[in-house]
């Protein structure tokens, strides 16, 4: 199309769109090198244009060095601007979606850690209840001691069985303390 109409026809505006396209699906190196591409493209349709080798029709053939000239130069500008705009639209995206992943990945990390933790919450929490309930009928045994020989102790008449439940009842007791002190030791 360009060898039919020349720098006139404005057929090398399609150029513009090549760079854009190349970097936003490919990357930032591919929309320069198509820039590149298409710049060259512009300059050598133009130097082409001029030195009379196209066979263009008689309005296009009359166009004068410089409006060829600009057309090229203005091309090339509007080209370079287009690019530098979409590099730094996809740099700005680049950097967006780094900082978006690497705060998924921190988040990511922080769910794990918080579950890793309510499971030993709940694991711990476990273990201290398993513990109280023994704990529990160990400290009511003694106890029971105690009491139920205090209460004989209180009902009998013979010197005998009243040594006999003391004796029960400071045993308990003694066994209740050591209970005691194994469980402050171990918390």
């Amino acid at each position: 199309v360009m060898t039919s109409s020349g720098i006139l026809g404005q057929t090398w505006l399609w150029l513009f769109a090549l760079p854009g396209v190349a970097t936003l699906i490919g990357s930032l190196k591919s929309g320069v090198f198509w820039s590149a591409v298409c710049i060259v493209t512009v300059w050598l349709f133009s130097t082409i244009q001029l030195s009379g080798q196209l066979n263009l029709d008689a309005q296009v053939q009359a166009l004068d060095s410089n409006y060829v000239m600009g057309m090229a130069i203005e091309g090339s500008l509007v080209m370079a601007v287009l690019c530098a705009s979409v590099l730094i639209f996809r740099s700005s995206q680049n950097k967006v979606e780094k900082k978006l992943k690497d705060t998924v990945l921190t988040l990511e990390s922080e769910i794990q850690s918080r579950i890793v933790a309510e499971e030993t919450a709940k694991n711990s929490e476990l273990s201290k209840s398993r513990f109280l309930a023994a704990m529990s009928h160990e400290l009511r045994t003694p106890m029971n001691g105690i009491i139920g020989a205090i209460r004989l102790l209180l009902e009998s008449n013979s010197e005998k069985e009243k040594s006999e439940y003391a004796h029960i009842a400071r045993d308990s007791g003694e066994t209740l303390l050591e209970l005691i002190n194994n469980i402050m030791d171990l918390s």
